[in-house]
């Protein structure tokens, strides 16, 4: 897709919509072992699974935020016609993917056990999240590789195909899990397979569409090389997004083991609601990234006065899509809930998350436009810096010094909503500044 020509507001709707059912789809998915594992086995397993997220997150994520990097950079090179740089960006960006894949993998495996006792988690549900770990950072590989390529996939335009691969792998994990869990009577370590199994054929299909792309001109494995200039600029704009993830899983931990110390169903709850916040999130996610894209590939098209139309667009649907889906999964809460656990107390615990979320979730939407426009212009530091002091170090402050004074759930969840305003309200006042200093030089 071509971001700089045609009408906007089409352009946005069809590149969001399968992104959006992407992400979706693919948090659906993740809520399937949940929901397998919660209702077929037991609250501790799901209590095991919950526990890795913050964790499995923290690495996974960092790479996930190079990946931006690579999505910007593509959709710059893709934007200004240079077949030649995009090509090595892809080639660089999956020579990273195939390598930190391997590299996290094995970190995730020997760390495993150290950094869930480090967060508090009960004993009752240890062994279960070492062995949920130890399987998911074994498919780390394939994880990276999907994640790097559709984010190729994204800048270029293209969002439906890896929609399509993803609900093949979906379908596949559903039915793994449910194969696993309730005829081989496995547990975490049986839904931690299940998504390894499916993640790889996702993998491959992505690979495949890359190598088949005309712009690219084929990627095979013995084509693999880190091109320097390239590999730096990758860094240099997908680091502050990866350690902005970093930030945030460190922050999330700390709200986990204050979490964890309200106990295995407090934990269970929690899990259950966050996955129905996940799905929520899909909204905010998928205009995030359709702002580092479309932005992206404006800046290198020099079109400012689009891109400044694009924001407006963009937050007007994000926030009718979250609004939506936050309200509606906050009526429909105890529902919801009852998908994952029959426990009346895990349901209270998870219902006590949704009622302090889910109202001011119109925050979240204004952050993930506003920061996924500071990306695709190349302003990953200053989104970085912004995130750090706003969202992660003030989650950190509220933990250590407004929690003890409020102990329940309620007074330790507020910690994100009000987060999510001040990132929301600096970074407005950060891009009206940059906008007018580009325009300004525009017309000079």
């Amino acid at each position: 897709m071509d971001m700089c020509h045609g009408p906007l507001l089409r352009e946005i709707i069809v590149f969001a919509w399968p992104l959006f059912c992407s992400t979706l789809l693919q948090l659906t998915f993740t809520s399937a072992d949940h929901i397998v594992v919660g209702r077929f086995a037991s609250p501790m397993a799901l209590a095991a699974v919950g526990s890795t997220t913050v964790v499995t997150n923290l690495i996974v994520n960092f790479f996930m935020g190079i990946s931006i990097g690579a999505n910007v950079l593509t959709a710059h090179f893709y934007g200004a016609g240079e077949h030649s740089r995009l090509k090595d960006t892809v080639s660089t960006a999956m020579t990273i993917s195939v390598a930190g894949g391997i590299v996290t993998g094995l970190l995730g495996i020997a760390v495993s056990r150290s950094v869930l006792l480090l967060i508090n988690t009960p004993m009752d549900v240890l062994d279960k999240g070492v062995l949920y770990m130890r399987i998911y950072f074994g498919g780390m590989p394939a994880i990276m590789i999907y994640n790097f390529g559709s984010a190729i996939l994204r800048a270029m335009g293209d969002t439906k195909r890896a929609l399509y691969y993803l609900t093949i792998a979906g379908i596949i994990n559903v039915i793994l899990n449910l194969i696993f869990v309730i005829c081989f009577h496995m547990d975490a370590d049986g839904v931690a397979t299940a998504t390894v199994i499916s993640q790889m054929f996702s993998a491959c299909l992505v690979w495949r569409a890359i190598a088949n792309t005309e712009e690219i001109g084929g990627l095979r494995i013995r084509d693999l090389k880190l091109n320097p200039s390239i590999f730096k600029q990758i860094i240099k704009l997908g680091l502050p997004a990866g350690f902005q993830s970093i930030s945030f899983s460190i922050a999330n931990i700390f709200i986990q083991s204050s979490i964890n110390s309200f106990g295995s169903l407090a934990m269970a709850g929690n899990t259950a609601a966050l996955n129905i916040e996940m799905l929520v999130n899909s909204g905010s996610s998928s205009f995030h990234h359709t702002a580092i894209s479309f932005t992206g590939q404006l800046y290198g098209g020099k079109a400012f006065e689009r891109m400044k139309k694009f924001i407006y667009y963009c937050i007007g649907m994000s926030e009718v899509v979250v609004m939506t889906m936050a309200l509606t999964a906050l009526y429909f809460g105890p529902q919801l809930m009852l998908l994952f656990t029959k426990d009346p107390v895990v349901v209270d615990w998870g219902m006590q998350r949704m009622r302090v979320v889910f109202v001011f979730y119109f925050t979240h939407g204004f952050m993930q436009v506003f920061s996924g426009t500071m990306r695709g212009i190349g302003k990953s530091f200053a989104a970085f810096i912004i995130v750090l002091i706003c969202a992660c170090i003030f989650r950190i402050l509220w933990i250590l010094f407004i929690f003890p004074h409020h102990r329940t759930l309620g007074g330790l969840l507020m910690c994100f909503p009000v987060s999510w305003l001040l990132v929301s309200v600096v970074s407005g006042i950060y891009l009206a500044i940059v906008f007018k200093k580009e325009l300004r030089a525009a017309t000079v």
